[in-house]
């Protein structure tokens, strides 16, 4: 997990646990342009929930596969996460053009290639990054997140995770890419 991506946590008696680390490790995306600006820029809370929205699909299916092997047995990731894709697709399909907009212009700083093929290995790419260091405590509690808000409306379920992103990226000293407030 990168840097910008560890800023929140909760504390727990003597132990603290990363809270929605598939969330917060989408500041990922960020960090080569970010690396090389060096400087901080503030990307507009809608246009961080659209990247977040496009992502999100690719992220549960990369994490169902990833926490399969850690946890085993029967858990909402493994169950229930292809139903919990398929409707989240429709809202990733619809926020591309804000998302394309947004690594453009924010992250990438050039534009991206028009070939879906290479889109899509790249959103997977993303994905596979973010969610490479889930260890089966991680997993556990990405499980649980995601079944307790899992029934939200697909907009507000990609609202949350946008939020933890936001907090992340904005908690971190080192993230030269922090999500704008709301005035």
């Amino acid at each position: 997990m990168n840097d910008a991506a560890i800023g929140l946590f909760i504390t727990t008696k003597d132990r603290s646990m990363k809270i929605a680390p598939i969330a917060l490790s989408l500041a990922s995306l960020a960090l080569p342009a970010a690396a090389i600006a060096q400087e901080t820029r503030c990307i507009p809370q809608g246009e961080s929930r659209a990247v977040v929205a496009n992502l999100l699909p690719d992220i549960i299916e990369s994490a169902a596969a990833r926490c399969s092997t850690q946890l085993g047995g029967v858990t909402y990731l493994g169950s229930q996460s292809g139903q919990l894709v398929a409707d989240l697709r429709p809202l990733a399909r619809q926020s591309w053009p804000q998302a394309k907009v947004t690594l453009e212009e924010h992250v990438i700083g050039s534009e991206l290639p028009d070939n879906p093929m290479v889109l899509e290995l790249g959103r997977k790419a993303i994905a596979e990054g973010v969610t490479s260091e889930l260890d089966a405590e991680m997993c556990s509690s990405v499980d649980r997140l995601v079944a307790e808000i899992a029934p939200l409306p697909p907009e507000n379920f990609a609202n949350v995770f946008a939020l933890f992103l936001e907090l992340g990226l904005n908690a971190s000293e080192e993230s030269t890419i922090r999500i704008c407030p709301v005035n």
